[in-house]
């Protein structure tokens, strides 16, 4: 009986202790991640994803629903052009597509979370570097952030790529990660082992994490971390985007006419403004 019982208080600590270190939850809004906050201490280490977190394209073809379509987009690209030339192209879709923030209060939402927990830091799995017609991806990026209203931590240290290539085994010279303005691009390697790389050389180990991401496996990524860190650590994967509907729905004839003057006249059309061209269209005699 006394092992029995021994046994079972062993297990239920073991039970304990790992859910109190590490936790992932579904998320659809960024009030949960502020109820968190709010019950955590004011030296909490909160990080955000950007693309589909934060902000998004307005535009159908980068919706949920259109990850074939995307997916074809890209395709037809590739067919067509060189590497160095597909990249010419996609950043200027960058450059030219109008976005949004995922929730109408996402604005407010991050204001009140800097309020209780100033160690805020976005995670991107963006490039630095050049790339296609932007000299330098992370400046790109503040610019953007910065254009929508969002805060940028300027307390948080900068770091190069040279600095975190120390760290990464990985990085080649196609990866450029690095740290500007509060803003961390993995360069498209493992989140957590940017972080990772990030936190040892700034030296600085938080007492708990907080991170939101739309992908399970970047969540899981920096879950893993904490847990070889004993870092108190909640995950939130957040759901929004997927829910979000484009008000302009499929539309083939739309979205052709968005590629045909990508490559002709080097911009990026918005929906309306093709839906605008095709209604003006004359019929050919």
């Amino acid at each position: 009986m006394a092992i029995n019982t021994l046994l079972r208080a062993m297990i239920i600590y073991m039970l304990v202790y790992s859910t109190a270190f590490a936790e992932i939850r579904q998320s659809t809004q960024l009030c949960e991640v502020l109820e968190e906050v709010k019950k955590s201490s004011n030296d909490t280490l909160v990080i955000f994803d950007v693309d589909f977190t934060l902000i998004q394209p307005r535009d159908y073809i980068f919706s949920h629903h259109a990850e074939l379509d995307f997916e074809n987009f890209n395709t037809v690209l590739k067919s067509k052009y060189n590497n160095e030339e597909v990249d010419d192209l996609l950043s200027l879709v960058w450059q030219h597509a109008q976005g949004k923030t995922v929730e109408e209060n996402t604005l407010d939402t991050l204001r009140t979370i800097y309020a209780h927990c100033p160690n805020v830091l976005f995670l991107t799995a963006m490039d630095g570097g050049k790339y296609g017609v932007f000299p330098r991806l992370e400046d790109w990026r503040i610019e953007e952030l910065t254009g929508y209203g969002f805060t940028l931590n300027l307390t948080l240290p900068d770091v190069s790529r040279e600095e975190l290539t120390q760290y990464l085994d990985e990085v080649t010279d196609q990866h450029a990660p690095l740290c500007k303005n509060g803003i961390l691009l993995s360069s498209s390697l493992e989140k957590g082992r940017v972080l990772q790389a990030y936190l040892r050389h700034i030296g600085h180990k938080p007492r708990k994490i907080i991170f939101v991401d739309d992908l399970h496996r970047n969540i899981a990524s920096v879950a893993k971390y904490c847990a070889e860190h004993d870092i108190e650590y909640v995950g939130f994967e957040y759901m929004a985007w997927k829910h979000w509907t484009a008000p302009h729905g499929p539309n083939p004839q739309r979205a052709q006419l968005q590629l045909e003057v990508l490559e002709k006249e080097k911009i990026w059309l918005s929906d309306a403004e093709a839906e605008h061209r095709l209604a003006n269209l004359q019929p050919q005699t």
